[in-house]
């Protein structure tokens, strides 16, 4: 497992919820670094909220009826089924940017996987709706955070089922990409984090099974189970900043060994279902 690393503090977004105790407390524990300079200029203003659709779409290709039960799950966790899905993407499908080399920015392949039944945190760590997301941790510090909660990390598998459903929608929010939907699209200020938001800001970024914002704010760390891409930690999900990773949920990218951290990258839980 990779060592931890020290951190840098991100500037608090300003009119937003500050960092959460969790958060402060994550970056105590990997030795933190003094915060970088606070951005200069007048801070970018993001895409508004889209407001909820009339009728959200729901999952109906030919998987979505070789699912199992909805599991029963700890509060603030949503329950994806045992069954199989679709998952992935085409790297035009997820808007990779032409100059990034290498299979680090390539998306998932486009596949059916199969997955067990299991429970997933409804929000971006810390996990409460209101609250910015973790971020500026490296792999190894959000396997721990996980940990300490009695919870594990997202299996790769996992995180892509509980963001595309059965069909393998490459939008949490259904088949068609809506603007505004998340907080995604950032119109300027690349790597600015005045643009994050606290979890849950954007009510139509929910995936079929009730999680919020798999979609831009930030990618998160997931635990990698393929053969094809071991000892490599990737994050899955596109960015805030569409232009650096791609978008949608089949975006992804890796960062060697997991021991870098950025001001995108945060993480979510996973846990088995209660027997």
């Amino acid at each position: 497992m990779p060592v931890s690393v020290p951190v840098s503090v991100p500037v608090p977004v300003p009119g937003a919820t500050t960092a959460s105790p969790e958060t402060l407390a994550l970056w105590e524990a990997s030795g933190n670094l003094p915060p970088p300079p606070p951005p200069t200029g007048e801070a970018p203003s993001p895409l508004p909220a889209a407001p909820l659709p009339a009728a959200p779409p729901s999952p109906s290709g030919p998987l979505a009826s070789r699912q199992g039960p909805v599991p029963r799950c700890p509060p603030g966790m949503v329950g994806v089924p045992a069954g199989p899905f679709t998952r992935g993407g085409s790297p035009e499908a997820v808007s990779v940017a032409p100059g990034w080399p290498g299979r680090a920015h390539l998306p998932r392949p486009v596949e059916v996987r199969d997955v067990g039944a299991f429970c997933i945190d409804r929000y971006e760590h810390p996990g409460r709706p209101g609250a910015l997301p973790t971020r500026y941790v490296p792999y190894s510090t959000a396997v721990k955070a996980c940990q300490d909660l009695g919870r594990r990390l997202c299996r790769d598998d996992e995180w892509a089922k509980a963001c595309q459903g059965p069909d393998g929608w490459l939008w949490p929010y259904g088949p068609e990409w809506r603007q505004g939907a998340c907080n995604a699209d950032a119109p300027a200020g690349i790597g600015d984090p005045r643009l994050l938001r606290p979890s849950g800001s954007y009510p139509a970024c929910a995936s079929p099974y009730g999680a919020m914002d798999m979609e831009g704010n930030v990618s998160e760390w997931v635990e990698t189970t393929d053969p094809r891409w071991a000892g490599e930690a990737w994050l899955a999900g596109g960015t805030l900043w569409t232009g650096v990773y791609g978008r949608g949920c089949a975006a992804r990218h890796a960062h060697g060994n997991g021991q870098t951290s950025t001001e995108d990258d945060g993480f979510r839980c996973c846990a088995d279902p209660a027997r």
